[in-house]
């Protein structure tokens, strides 16, 4: 032992002696242990029971349960209109004491923000248990979709468990409120459950997957490589009609802790127990050095090992490492849990109502004027997140024990720690504190109203086991405490802005996007330090999360800083950069020698320093750098798109109309990759760009992407004359729309398959906010054809691209058209409809003498177990589809001619339903005139969009205002 020069005890839990909350210490601590071993031990068993879960799950009601030596059953009662979850302030703990053993049961809230304090109590090997409301589960399912009420109920709680101890035994997971459904409902609930529970578990292990040398933090842990998830008896279903379950989760769980058995030194237990004795919540390092005087410990650095095992084992709180509080020891962990509840309630309506009757007292303070001042500020905190320093310390003295000026310090310190705090001077000099999870207001991309011509950019994107909300926020609060020099800062719900004279830098997070963006822009002369302030924020948040959810797959893309200087919408991007790389300790910053100019499309001589970062330039670079900038900057427009047409409307803009008339004609002679769009004016259609509650989120610059599959000639039954004309102006118009649009043509039906399964097989969804698929072919029953007239089925279609086969596009809209009959089960039949539908020699329809109609009839499957879709076929069952030799299909004419026109206002399914209902009206007037040769053409809409949202196209806007 004494030549022992290194032990890696890394995610051994199982260690009893020493412990591992010993050996995590290192080899000093280790040999203390063994060195205080001699002297006698004492052999503990005890064990840490996590109880996590939404709120109103019922974890309080069965802690009391577990717990109550009667064996009598302990309910929450909470009124109808309750608004907060009364019982749990963060987190509750609860002792259950059985011959020798020690369970410490941890019950803790059901707020997201709350999960931010696990790293500071589970610090030991525990009983992980998940209690969940399969009725809440449902509602989920009715909201979202069934994966992401799975991340909601379970994942996101259970993963805090695993990735603060990998090594945890399997959770046991309970099931409340059994008697709210029958026997077979319940049934079907829980198979849904697992059902879901194995497909998002198959999503993060293929992120994880994707990425060569990525370490598979979570999918990784041991008790996942097992074959299934849950074991029976880890199972249990609590109602009025089992209380024999509660017995049984009892004796399991004390089974379970008897298999831990840890040798701790008499020595350190009789430190333990002294702290009982101590009155308040926490002492300094010299006191309580003070108070152990007679345990005779040997030195300071004896009771800094022991000390430290307590704080691994969950037993205390010591912030060694903090400044400011790295001399304090919190043995009662409660002073934590009740300093988080005074700011961080389980809902924001508290707030409110605590307005009344916290207000009534506001005179009797000293430190607030008036009643009116101390309502001012906390309507401000409840609006925007930011406390002044006067109702901070009203609230720290009237709930709770940090009542001194040097207590008060101490609790804003703690605060800080959770990086869930931000302490910040205004212009007046005022103090206040900021916490970015209260504010109610957001940030919009600061691109089209940046005053400077320079700006670097980039996006992270999350996959893997994505982070909860909470770490967006402290990721905002960390950049805040790093650059603090800055003149100027605001905070928002979603994000950071910091102000100088030379930049501004902008942090935006969207948390159901899995997205954070750093963008920076300068003046040309102060570039260096732009390039130097975004690597440094870049590598800065990567370290953090890699720290904190060390299980995330973190996606760097640089956009290019040329593209959006020249006009240039669509920028170049470049995935995973060597620079987004974080410096090992000691290396500098990554940077580039070559400063010779680069290219960028078909710009030449493009200055290095907008190609790779470049901390340091000379006058004459400076000098060139200004000169292409003067030469070439396009300053962002109003409407985000160059060429389009101006389309000025004031912020009380009615929403466009939609006229019947305009779509009343058979012409084809209008050429349609000419139109201009009507861009997105009305401001509350623009505030919804930022709302993801109500609609799903788009990205800017590119919108998504869009794959057009064409088949215009066939082995047998000739060519679909006029495919080219939809291939043409759908491509054109969703190149406007600012979406990647990719083409293929001419594709047998294995051939279909391939291309759809290889583009969601691309990375470069992840950057995406949607998917458009175009299928423009001759159909059949349930399916479409290739060249090679075999069959691809629809329902094969749909299951490439849902959420399992489609990771990237998971929880985002996927929206397909297709342009083909629905007649028949096979090619010979389409085309005899085609024939007989074409043969007339009516003068009239001379120039639509070569329309064809293709025919397709659906399986009569539309319940399709895919979400967040959106279907558009061209026609009903049993019915054929209109195409003109000279113009395209009737479908994809008025499609387009829509969208351009009206795209800006509503929403795409109600867009579609416009579109159908102007293509039934053009094709019964043909029929009409032409008797005989047409039938009336009805589109069909499938729409299985998740949680009411809707999606919005917003075309030439992008966040700007």
């Amino acid at each position: 032992m004494p030549n022992l020069t290194e032990l890696n005890c890394l995610e051994c839990e199982s260690l009893t002696s020493p412990p591992y909350a010993v050996c995590v210490d290192g080899l000093h601590a280790i040999r203390q242990y063994y060195k205080d071993l001699r002297s006698g031990h004492v052999e503990v068993s005890e064990a840490t029971v996590a109880l996590v879960g939404r709120s109103l799950s019922g974890k309080t009601s069965l802690v009391t349960t577990l717990v109550r030596s009667d064996g009598t059953r302990g309910l929450t009662n909470r009124a109808a209109d309750a608004v907060e979850d009364e019982t749990t302030r963060v987190f509750n703990m609860e002792k259950l004491v059985v011959g020798d053993n020690v369970l410490q049961f941890i019950d803790f809230g059901g707020n997201e923000i709350y999960q931010s304090t696990y790293q500071f109590t589970l610090k030991q090997n525990c009983i992980p248990i998940v209690v969940m409301n399969l009725k809440e589960f449902e509602e989920l399912c009715l909201e979202v979709n069934g994966n992401e009420a799975v991340r909601c109920t379970y994942f996101d709680w259970l993963s805090h468990l695993y990735l603060a101890n990998p090594g945890l035994r399997a959770p046991k997971l309970v099931f409340t409120h059994r008697d709210a459904y029958s026997a077979d409902g319940f049934e079907e609930l829980k198979r849904l459950f697992f059902l879901h529970t194995e497909s998002v578990f198959k999503l993060i292990q293929s992120e994880e997957n994707s990425q060569k040398n990525y370490l598979r933090s979570f999918t990784g842990i041991s008790h996942f490589q097992r074959q299934e998830m849950f074991q029976e008896q880890d199972i249990y279903v609590v109602g009025d009609e089992y209380e024999e379950v509660f017995d049984q989760l009892r004796s399991h769980i004390i089974s379970d802790s008897k298999l831990v058995v840890k040798k701790v030194p008499t020595l350190w237990r009789k430190v333990a127990q002294t702290f009982n004795s101590f009155h308040g919540s926490y002492k300094t390092f010299p006191e309580v050095l003070q108070l152990v005087i007679e345990c005779k410990l040997e030195s300071e650095d004896q009771l800094r090992v022991i000390l430290s095992y307590m704080h691994n084992s969950g037993h205390l709180i010591w912030y060694q490492n903090r400044k400011g509080l790295q001399s304090l020891i919190f043995y009662d962990i409660s002073v934590v849990t009740k300093l988080l509840h005074v700011f961080f309630t389980h809902e924001k309506k508290v707030w409110n109502n605590r307005l009344s009757a916290i207000a009534a007292d506001s005179p009797d303070n000293p430190l607030i004027e008036n009643e009116t001042e101390f309502n001012n500020s906390v309507q401000e905190f409840v609006q925007t997140g930011r406390m002044s320093e006067k109702l901070l310390h009203h609230l720290l003295i009237t709930k709770t024990s940090f009542t001194t000026s040097d207590k008060m310090k101490v609790a804003v310190k703690l605060l800080q720690s959770f990086h869930l705090l931000f302490e910040m001077t205004d212009s007046s000099q005022r103090l206040s504190y900021t916490m970015p999870y209260f504010s109610q207001e957001y940030f919009t991309d600061l691109t089209a109203s940046r005053r400077q011509p320079v700006k670097l950019s980039v996006d992270m994107l999350f996959g893997g086991l994505t982070p909860p909300q909470y770490v967006y926020h402290q990721i905002s609060v960390k950049l805040l405490n790093d650059l603090q020099d800055c003149s100027e800062k605001a905070v928002r719900k979603n994000g950071v802005e910091l102000r100088d004279e030379a930049y501004t830098l902008q942090l935006l997070h969207d948390y159901k996007s899995r997205k954070l963006s750093i963008s920076v822009t300068s003046a040309c002369r102060q570039i260096g330090n732009a390039w130097k302030m975004l690597t440094t924020s870049v590598h800065s948040t990567v370290k953090y999360v890699n720290s904190t959810w060390r299980a995330s797959k973190i996606t760097c893309i640089n956009l290019c800083a040329h593209c959006p200087l020249v006009g240039e919408k669509r920028p170049k991007r470049f995935i995973n950069p060597s620079w987004c790389r974080p410096p090992k300790d000691g290396e500098s910053l990554p940077m580039t020698s070559d400063s010779s100019p680069g290219r960028c499309g078909t710009y030449r001589d493009v200055p290095a320093c907008l190609l790779h970062p470049t901390f340091q330039l000379s006058g004459d670079e400076l000098q060139k750098l200004s000169d292409f900038v003067k030469t070439n900057y396009k300053p962002p427009d109003n409407i985000g798109h160059s060429g389009a047409a101006t389309h000025t409307v004031g912020t009380d803009d009615v929403l466009s109309d939609v006229s019947d008339e305009e779509e009343d004609t058979t012409s084809t002679s209008e050429d349609l990759t000419k139109l201009t769009l009507v861009p997105t004016t009305n401001q509350s259609i623009k505030s919804l760009f930022i709302n993801t509650s109500k609609i799903y989120k788009m990205t800017s610059p590119f919108r998504g992407r869009a794959l057009i599959i064409n088949n215009n000639k066939y082995r047998i039954g000739g060519e679909r004359l006029g495919s080219s004309y939809d291939v043409d102006n759908t491509f054109a118009l969703f190149r406007k729309m600012g979406f990647e649009v990719v083409k293929q043509k001419d594709l047998t039906a294995e051939g279909i398959l391939q291309c759809i399964q290889s583009e969601t097989r691309d990375e470069i969804h992840n950057t995406y906010g949607m998917f458009f698929l175009f299928l423009f072919a001759h159909g059949a029953n349930g399916m479409i054809h290739g060249v090679d007239s075999q069959p691809v089925y629809l329902t094969q279609i749909y299951s490439l691209i849902n959420s399992t086969n489609f990771p990237n596009m998971a929880g985002k809209p996927k929206v397909v058209v297709i342009q083909a009959c629905r007649v028949g089960n096979s090619v010979s039949q389409t085309e005899q409809n085609i024939q007989q539908s074409t043969n007339s020699s009516s003068p009239e329809l001379s120039a639509l003498r070569t329309h064809q109609q293709e025919a397709e009839t659906s399986t009569g499957q539309r319940n399709f177990d895919v979400d967040d879709l959106l279907i558009l076929h061209s026609c009903f069952e049993n019915s054929v589809s209109m195409k003109f030799r000279d113009g395209g299909s009737l479908l994809l004419r008025i499609l387009v001619k829509t969208l351009y026109r009206h795209a800006c206002h509503p929403d795409l399914a109600e867009l579609f339903d416009i579109v159908k209902h102007r293509v039934r009206k053009i094709s019964g007037i043909m029929k009409e005139r032409h008797s005989g040769n047409y039938t009336t053409q009805t589109p069909v809409v499938t729409n299985t969009l998740t949680g009411r949202r809707k999606i919005y196209l917003f075309p030439l806007f992008h966040g700007e205002w």
